[in-house]
């Protein structure tokens, strides 16, 4: 008998083996897009994959502060490029809630003189490291939430991950038209 460790790295070399032939047929000739094979290899790879194999770590994570001003934490806002940012007492261990920038910018907008983030914050939604990210994927579908918090075994929180990180596993890097494009590198 197998043990449960033996068979699980064979089914992911399998489900590897799949993939890579289903890229391999699409690159044959077919008459498919060749981004098609690309996507369904990638799906199939991406089955063996944990949250915390593609998380944003805490340490990379912008956060606001409830400690900071209102108007560090809307610099902040606006300087990061990010549409949704954690709000926390001091640090991603006591997250208050996730704002959405739209939220934050639209309530300055109206010139609300007690403006509070806590005010325009939703619940965070709260995810296992360990999960595989087809499980991911479809609770944060069902919570209707891009952002989500990832705790580690013992409660504490490892980062966050984002709608956008798993997508970014089937179809490669997102680009918007806010992103800076990266140079290569050149040889001189």
């Amino acid at each position: 008998l197998q043990s449960t460790d033996q068979k699980h790295i064979q089914e992911q070399e399998e489900d590897s083996e799949i993939a890579d032939h289903i890229r391999m047929v699409g690159r044959e000739g077919s008459n498919l897009d060749p981004e098609i094979p690309e996507i369904l290899g990638n799906t199939m790879e991406m089955s063996h994959l944990k949250i915390k194999d593609v998380m944003i770590p805490r340490n990379q994570v912008q956060i606001l502060d409830v400690g900071d001003t209102v108007e560090k934490n809307l610099e902040i806002t606006k300087s990061c490029g990010h549409t949704r940012l954690p709000l926390c007492e001091g640090n991603l261990d006591h997250c208050l809630g996730i704002v959405h920038a739209k939220y934050a910018f639209r309530s300055i907008l109206e010139e609300n003189d007690d403006f509070d983030f806590k005010n325009i914050t939703k619940l965070p939604a709260m995810l296992n490291g360990e999960e595989l990210l087809p499980v991911a994927l479809k609770r944060m579908m069902k919570l209707k939430v891009h952002m989500a918090l990832v705790r580690d075994e013992f409660g504490g929180i490892d980062g966050v991950i984002t709608l956008e990180d798993i997508l970014e596993e089937v179809v490669g890097e997102i680009q918007d038209e806010f992103d800076a494009d990266e140079e290569e590198v050149q040889n001189i």
